[in-house]
């Protein structure tokens, strides 16, 4: 809890309700920047049972995404989280206060919330993004994956090679020292089946929230934790890592990655701590 009275504004905020009558105390930057319709939110946050922490992710490398829906398009009842959304500002900080009785059917309280009034969010906009600026984004990477997809297909592409079978390409030479075992790398990422480019997974369309982990250490597959040797802070490449150095026979995301399956990444290292 000390993280979250440095992170969010302390002292008295404006107070008011929203239009369904959720107590709110808004604390306000005044950037300027307003939300918008169709926006994707980069948010902080602290969830309690009146006065008891319930989950934050203060300390947390990245942020939550959050989405602020454009009712005109699609018309539906806001929650109580969409509705704070709505007053805020880039910068801005808001407590609403939602009864937890209004939150399902009054004795129906998960255990331990038996005596709770109501659920508290502390959240804090750190950015916005149109969601159109993102599928933008996104597409136009997944449209360069395709063509480093056609080009592996019919070898145009050179690739290097490793004693392990990893192959990879360089697109980009970054800057610094290779990445050595436990720094922290931040890299967004495209994933596709080396069989027929179908893509399984990507951090762009999560709102370009890239992913972070230790090199080196196991946190990740093993063509990834090879493939960071190679690499430095700013590199883009392509690797493309044979089902031995990925999933293997067991496969992986609910059969996104059949057994066997080679895959291919699209990276940029973003950042190397």
């Amino acid at each position: 809890m000390i993280a979250s009275a440095t992170l969010f504004s302390c002292g008295k905020g404006k107070s008011g309700k929203t239009s369904t009558g959720i107590k709110y105390e808004l604390f306000q930057n005044k950037s300027g920047n307003k939300v918008q319709p169709n926006d994707v939110l980069y948010l902080r946050y602290t969830m309690l049972a009146d006065d008891s922490l319930m989950s934050t992710n203060i300390n947390e490398p990245l942020p939550e995404l959050g989405f602020y829906p454009d009712v005109k398009k699609e018309p539906r009842k806001l929650s109580p989280i969409e509705e704070a959304f709505g007053l805020m500002e880039v910068g801005d900080s808001i407590k609403i206060f939602i009864p937890i009785d209004s939150m399902g059917a009054p004795g129906m309280r998960p255990p331990g919330l038996e005596k709770t009034k109501f659920i508290v969010y502390k959240i804090k906009i750190e950015k916005r993004m149109s969601n159109t600026d993102v599928e933008k984004v996104t597409k136009g990477i997944a449209e360069k994956v395709n063509g480093l997809f056609q080009d592996t297909k019919s070898n145009s592409l050179e690739y290097m090679v490793t004693p392990s079978g990893l192959k990879y390409k360089v697109l980009e030479e970054g800057s610094g020292e290779p990445i050595k075992q436990s720094n922290k790398v931040t890299t967004n990422y495209y994933g596709i089946l080396a069989s027929d480019g179908v893509m399984f997974d990507n951090s762009y369309q999560r709102g370009l929230l890239p992913f972070t982990f230790e090199a080196m250490t196991g946190q990740v597959i093993p063509g990834w934790d090879e493939g960071m040797g190679l690499l430095k802070k700013g590199s883009k490449a392509i690797l493309y890592i044979p089902s031995a150095l990925a999933y293997g026979a067991e496969g992986a995301g609910g059969g996104a990655i059949p057994a066997d399956s080679d895959l291919m990444f699209y990276l940029e290292i973003l950042d190397v701590k």
